[in-house]
């Protein structure tokens, strides 16, 4: 080995001290170089591993084995972490239509992404449980948008989750409702504040909702940004199923969680979210 490494160490004494020098800041340089390069690869590789579709289910009193790595003290508590997880990558926007929140992490994750990623975050809730012990909807109304019917005679009892979904301008939002459930043209079927502005008052969900979204003016589209090491797939993402956010529907409950990027999934939640939206603007109650 050294008689291998001979005709270098003579090459690099021949140099001189200015010639090691220079040679020696070319390496720092090139390494720098090779460094940003495998940086770059490596970012483009998991972007493009996040944007490949996918739907995985987790049931809540069910050890993963590939969470098992995790300390034994956390592993119960996995599933709340890995919905953090979720929660922490989202860039643009989360809609959350849930009954039951008492996870102050989960809640935590939610008002970091506002503060400190500029993450539009919309929730929709049911008055019964706003005021309830340990609801983290009272935190969320201070740094957030909080929607609840006052004194409403039937419940929000949905459970679901939308991250860097498009929210959708009144025209286009109109749209996608009737390809998926229908004009509702027959008087019977106005049976919704949604449906009857559908038929006569589109000017007030332009006022909701505006005239221009990403969807139909790709200039409104907001970037990924480009410190984002694991961007959601294009599109965003859905979690749902039969879980309340509670320590025990997450951890010992026969519950079920879904996450899924497929958009024949997404798309009607969206839908949805937008539509309890907009029949859930108050004027009684005074909140944003």
């Amino acid at each position: 080995m050294a008689g291998a490494l001979q005709p270098i160490i003579s090459y690099a004494k021949g140099m001189g001290w200015r010639g090691r020098i220079l040679t020696s800041l070319g390496f720092l340089v090139a390494t720098d170089v090779v460094y940003a390069v495998c940086e770059r690869i490596w970012k483009e590789i998991a972007k493009r591993k996040s944007q490949k579709p996918f739907c995985e289910v987790r049931f809540m009193n069910r050890v993963i084995v590939s969470d098992c790595s995790l300390n034994l003290g956390d592993l119960k508590f996995a599933n709340i972490s890995y919905l953090i997880s979720y929660i922490d990558r989202a860039q643009k926007s989360i809609c959350l239509s849930m009954y039951i929140f008492t996870l102050k992490d989960v809640c935590d994750a939610l008002i970091r992404a506002q503060k400190e990623r500029n993450v539009i975050v919309r929730v929709v809730c049911c008055e019964s449980m706003v005021y309830n012990e340990g609801s983290q909807m009272r935190r969320l109304d201070e740094d957030c948008y909080l929607r609840f019917k006052v004194n409403s005679d039937y419940l929000m009892h949905h459970k679901f989750c939308l991250l860097d979904v498009d929210w959708l301008c009144a025209k286009c939002l109109v749209a996608e409702h009737i390809q998926q459930v229908g004009l509702p043209k027959f008087p019977g079927m106005h049976f919704t504040l949604f449906d009857r502005a559908i038929i006569d008052d589109m000017d007030g969900l332009k006022k909701s909702f505006g005239t221009s979204c990403p969807r139909c003016d790709s200039r409104l589209r907001k970037g990924v940004s480009s410190s984002a090491r694991n961007p959601l797939p294009e599109g965003g993402v859905l979690i749902t199923g039969s879980s309340n956010w509670t320590v025990p529907a997450l951890t010992v409950h026969w519950d079920s969680m879904l996450f899924t990027s497929f958009q024949a999934m997404v798309r009607p939640y969206a839908v949805e979210f937008q539509r309890q939206w907009y029949e859930l603007q108050d004027p009684d109650r005074h909140g944003k």
